[in-house]
């Protein structure tokens, strides 16, 4: 297109500029040729950009965030991990990208980024204590290699142990008999219900 109107500049301008009416009609055609030449030019840059495999293939970094999870021994957890990038609209989540889940250095399984970045794993470990989760990025034509951490903690379930002051378990006394402390059990008499609140929390 840009050659184009390179070869009919010249023929244009040996027509019309010889009259009145074709220096009036020259000036109005030489801003729409000069309109095709930034065209011409325009397009081919986009054609070059988009053939350069160079520029194809160029990877963004991103950040890779793991969510710390508790568990129980046994009871199945949700690994969940998210990969996004920044850019001028904010924090935005990157799909389709294969997350690989390590615990304690173990690879335990692959999930795919769904539209908002995130990536889920069920997984159940049978071993107390706090267990490190890696998640990687690791081979991808969209994505620089990189990697997030989290805590697994699994943990068994247990009673709290309780402990109950006796003293507020007997009645108050309005006038105290004597100034010198009694034993607890010359306190007075108990609640009514002292028994009843003690099988409860029991």
């Amino acid at each position: 297109m840009q050659q184009q109107a390179r070869d009919i500049l010249p023929t244009l301008t040996s027509l019309m500029i010889d009259s009145s009416p074709g220096r009036a009609t020259l000036r109005t055609i030489l801003p729409l040729i000069r309109k095709m030449r930034w065209c011409g030019v325009l397009l081919l840059s986009l054609l070059s950009l988009n053939l350069d495999p160079s520029w194809a293939n160029d990877k963004v970094e991103a950040t890779l965030i793991v969510e710390d999870v508790l568990a129980r021994p046994g009871t199945p957890a949700t690994l969940e991990a998210r990969l996004v990038r920044q850019s001028v609209l904010g924090t935005v989540g990157l799909g389709g990208e294969p997350i690989v889940f390590e615990v304690q250095g173990e690879v335990v399984g692959t999930a795919m980024t769904g539209g908002d970045g995130r990536a889920f794993l069920e997984y159940t470990t049978h071993m107390r204590g706090n267990h490190l989760i890696v998640a990687r990025v690791e081979a991808s034509p969209r994505v620089h290699p990189t990697e997030g951490r989290g805590i697994l903690g699994s943990w068994e379930r247990r009673r709290p142990i309780l402990i109950v002051d006796m003293v507020a378990l007997i009645q108050r006394m309005k006038v105290p008999i004597l100034s010198v402390p009694l034993p607890v059990t010359a306190l007075g008499t108990p609640e009514a219900d002292a028994a009843l609140v003690l099988r409860q929390v029991g």
